[in-house]
């Protein structure tokens, strides 16, 4: 017994592109702008010519998402226009997930894959985001496409899509090489093992038009970029014994599989249930597209690039050069996953329709359990802080709440916006710029290594030592880490209000 077969039916992919346009679209501005979005919006507003250098200074990233914002934000600089570029890129990744589905198997599998697409939490998430990882999806996504229609047709458009489509993929994200090479690398092993040489031949051409393309960004970028951030200990790591590195493997594999489907969960405890079940569900869609891949005899070089590319994506995160496991940097295994996992639901469908309906139904089930990601509400935060504040009291603005606050101020016409496009940067460093500290606002160095007195000893002389009272700003900081600064300020001052939100807050200190 099959699926029904209307399921082959082309116009179905319409349906799911309004329902993936209504999930992203329905609180496309609900949460205001977070650390990571600010810092984007910050860095797209420097001139044409100086973006290449904001980018390198003040992001762990390509260049080509910041480019593209740049010229976006001429609609705009809400945050509802800002986000709707990568909920562009979100929707228009769904069909070419479908095409990659119906290459590799079957249309009503590229179908599958693309309705579990656009309910994922994840890509819902990034679709309503000031970043990259929409445009991650939709490229890597047609990457693998034109890599498996030039396996099947040789022809030269599709060898040229693949050149220029994994470079665009390099120009916005470097995990995506992660994928891109270990799969174009799978091929070039078939070829070479079935000696297929014109097909080899034209792989390698366009291999070499691609390292034209992206080696400069590659030689010139990357290396001065991978040392930051998350991997700023790369490649410093050991290893542990055999049964170790397996258990450490499944360990980080786990939550790999459940943040598919669920998205970040930041307290894993109270959602254990959900954990086993996202990724124990995936695991079984993935056994099943492989399994019905092998009973029906059709060709295993999709799985090859999915275990190729998992590979080396877990070795990277081993020695600490990408990181692996439950955060947004597993997306770029998605594309590979979630079109196995439409395979697999496909395949039992084929077999026993009930099997295939209650994988989907479990799916369905999963990711609208899954919990959201509390926002950075320094929207509220601000609307009730400018309601308080007294033009002549100081506001010392702590660290993370920085771009997210003074982004907020633009919105509302309380910032002239005249400094450089990575100003936070040189506040964090302490520089004496003015656009640092525009009378009453102080964007505060980088304090955090600090003890908590000596945090207070810092804010209360960046404000003014003899200020009567001031205002601090707080967002994108860990609980225990406000918590101990705040009891370091209630210990010499007299709290006298307080405007808190979700992950963001405001209070004001008067001395005793």
């Amino acid at each position: 017994m099959n699926f029904p077969r209307f399921l082959s039916a082309r116009w179905l992919i319409l349906p799911v592109l309004l329902l993936a346009f209504y999930l992203r679209l329905r609180t496309l501005a609900a949460a205001p702008l977070w650390f990571d979005e600010a810092m984007e919006f910050w860095v797209a507003t420097a001139a044409l010519a100086d973006l290449p250098a904001a980018v390198r200074e003040a992001l762990q990233d390509p260049p080509l998402y910041t480019v593209l914002l740049h010229f976006w934000m001429g609609l705009g600089r809400d945050e509802f226009t800002l986000r709707l570029l990568s909920t562009c890129a979100s929707l228009l990744a769904l069909p070419a997930a479908a095409a990659l589905g119906r290459e590799v198997y079957s249309r009503p599998a590229g179908l599958i894959a693309a309705f579990f697409l656009a309910l994922l939490p994840p890509d819902i998430r990034f679709a309503q985001e000031v970043g990259q990882y929409a445009l991650l999806s939709l490229t890597l996504s047609a990457n693998l496409l034109l890599l498996a229609l030039a396996r099947r047709t040789d022809r030269r458009r599709h060898w040229t899509g693949w050149a220029v489509t994994a470079a665009a993929a390099a120009f916005n994200y470097y995990g995506s090489l992660l994928i891109i090479l270990p799969a174009a690398g799978a091929l070039a092993l078939e070829r070479l093992v079935l000696r297929r040489w014109g097909s080899l031949f034209r792989l390698g051409t366009a291999a070499l038009g691609f390292a034209l393309l992206a080696g400069p960004l590659l030689a010139g970028w990357l290396p001065d970029q991978l040392f930051r951030g998350p991997t700023s200990g790369a490649f410093a790591v050991s290893f542990g014994s055999p049964g170790q590195e397996w258990a450490l493997f499944l360990d980080r594999t786990r939550y790999l599989l459940s943040y598919q489907l669920t998205g970040f969960i930041a307290d894993p405890t109270p959602h254990t249930a959900l954990i086993l079940a996202g990724w124990g569900l995936l695991l079984a869609a993935l056994l099943a597209g492989a399994a019905g891949l092998v009973l029906e005899r059709r060709p295993l070089y999709f799985l090859g690039w999915l275990l190729a590319g998992w590979a080396v994506y877990y070795l990277a995160g081993r020695v600490d050069a990408y990181p692996y496991g439950m955060t947004r940097h597993a997306l770029i295994l998605t594309p590979l996953l979630i079109t196995v996992a439409g395979i697999g639901a496909a395949a039992l469908g084929r077999r026993w329709r009930p099997a295939g309906c209650l994988l989907i139904a479990a799916f369905v089930a999963i990711v609208l359990a899954a919990p959201g990601e509390g926002p950075e509400d320094l929207r509220t935060v601000t609307d009730g802080f400018l309601d308080s504040h007294r033009p002549d009291t100081p506001v010392y603005v702590y660290y993370g709440a920085a771009p997210g606050f003074r982004y907020q101020l633009l919105l509302r016409g309380q910032d002239e916006g005249r400094y450089p496009a990575t100003w936070y940067r040189d506040c964090w460093g302490g520089s004496p710029a003015a656009y640092c500290a525009p009378h009453p606002y102080y964007y505060g160095a980088w304090i955090r290594g600090l003890p908590p007195g000596a945090k207070r000893e810092a804010i209360a002389a960046a404000v003014d030592p003899e200020a009567a009272a001031f205002w601090v700003i707080f967002s994108h900081t860990g609980e225990e880490e406000q918590a101990a600064l705040l009891a370091a300020l209630d210990e010499a001052y007299r709290r006298e209000a307080s405007i808190e939100a979700e992950g963001a807050g405001a209070y004001l200190w008067r001395t005793r």
